[in-house]
């Protein structure tokens, strides 16, 4: 949508037999770095899967193992590889962060693709930092996951730390 917001449904069960549940909608926001050439487009989120289902105090589970990070001009850069260099990826509840809620990141799924936290809140890909917690300094701290890629961070790398992300 124009404000470059998207909503993902978390729906909680217990699973204790008594069939209760609740539902939560989470905001991933994407920010627009203008490359100021001009004909600059609004970023999107494509293949956002709208509901997960997650057990209080279970086992996270991805957000969204599909998601793509789609701006045309950063996808562009770097000979087509993209850099997503300043842009930033938010996620949270709908509403605002609640420390209730245990966002992260999938550090094996990373890893398989060559990305590794080095230090709290950091990701590297072959020595080189790519990504950063941005408001804490621990990704999913406060109850978001507040990321800023670094110059150089790639389309793929960013799209890999996008579906990496869990609740």
């Amino acid at each position: 949508n124009g404000d470059n917001l998207y909503s993902v449904t978390i729906k909680v069960t217990d699973n204790n037999g008594a069939g209760q549940s609740d539902e939560q909608v989470f905001t991933i926001q994407v920010t627009d770095v203008n490359d100021g050439g001009g004909g600059n487009t609004n970023p999107t989120i494509a293949n956002l899967d709208a509901i997960r289902q997650v057990t209080p105090q279970g086992t996270a589970v991805l957000l969204d193992s599909n998601i793509d990070l789609v701006d045309a001009e950063l996808d562009a850069a770097n000979a087509g590889s993209g850099n997503y260099g300043n842009a930033r990826l938010l996620v949270q509840r709908d509403g605002g962060a609640s420390i209730n809620d245990e966002l992260g990141l999938n550090l094996t799924v990373l890893a398989l693709l060559g990305i590794t936290q080095e230090n709290d809140g950091e990701l590297y890909y072959q020595g080189n930092l790519i990504a950063r917690e941005t408001s804490s300094g621990v990704f999913g701290a406060n109850g978001a996951l507040d990321i800023t890629f670094e110059s150089g961070a790639t389309s793929a790398q960013a799209d890999a730390i996008a579906r990496a992300t869990t609740i």
